[in-house]
């Protein structure tokens, strides 16, 4: 989620965001606002190039590096939550 430059608008967003639970925040802005694109990317980019070895693409990109992307993207969006709280609360003063 961007941040607001103005105050007001991260504590107006970040009121109804929060209604949400932590983990669904985290699965939609993680892995479906940044980890899918970028799979997505990576994925037009391999074959845009051609893939040469088609099963060691399938071991390295599929079976390991899709979960690895997922469990970063699950890690970003907490990490999000997690800041988006501590801004809020410093500002309004619940620290």
């Amino acid at each position: 989620m961007p941040q607001p430059k103005n105050d007001f608008a991260f504590l107006r967003k970040w009121e109804k965001e929060r209604k949400e639970n932590k983990w669904r925040f985290a699965i939609r802005i993680g892995i479906l606002r940044y980890t899918l694109p970028v799979i997505a990317i990576v994925t037009i980019y391999d074959l845009i190039n051609g893939i040469k070895d088609f099963d060691l693409y399938l071991k390295i990109r599929v079976w390991y590096g899709i979960p690895i992307y997922l469990l970063c993207g699950l890690l970003g969006g907490l990490l999000m939550w997690y800041n988006n709280e501590k801004r809020y609360k410093s500002l309004k003063g619940l620290d």
